[in-house]
């Protein structure tokens, strides 16, 4: 059953977990984008330049991939959870990628739109997702 959603039931939530990256623990860091993969045992998320992975079983941080030539603004998991999509935060690339986190390999590249992407989201039944740009346009991929 759902609880309703009042000031003192927000009062009495507390923080669950704390996930922080061990190699930039001393560093200040953005935070553009997060998302859980589909079976909840992993979190991804993204600053300007890196994609962070971490487990939530264990809280821990379990790698960096960097993205300093393209950057990232966005980044969503597919179906797969080593598998993400991510846009990038510079002016004059729209490109959209498929990544497999663990190989570091872009396995496919969707273009089409001609100003930043400002989001993107998996359908929930198959391997199709949407993505809207600055430019407007809403456009349906398949992986």
């Amino acid at each position: 059953p759902m609880s309703e959603c009042t000031e003192d039931a927000l009062l009495e939530m507390q923080v669950a977990r704390v996930f922080k990256p061990s190699s930039q623990a001393d560093k200040p860091m953005s935070l553009n984008s997060l998302d859980f993969s589909d079976d909840g045992k992993r979190l991804v998320t993204c600053d300007d330049r890196t994609i962070r992975v971490y487990e939530i079983e264990d809280g821990c941080h379990h790698r960096d991939i960097p993205c300093k030539k393209y950057g990232v603004n966005l980044v969503r998991f597919t179906h797969h959870s080593d598998h993400v999509l991510l846009a990038s935060n510079n002016d004059w690339d729209e490109t959209i990628r498929y990544l497999a986190l663990e190989k570091y390999q872009f396995l496919h590249y969707f273009t089409g739109h001609r100003d930043k992407v400002v989001s993107l989201e998996m359908c929930p039944t198959n391997d199709t997702f949407l993505s809207g740009s600055a430019d407007g346009r809403v456009r349906l991929w398949d992986l």
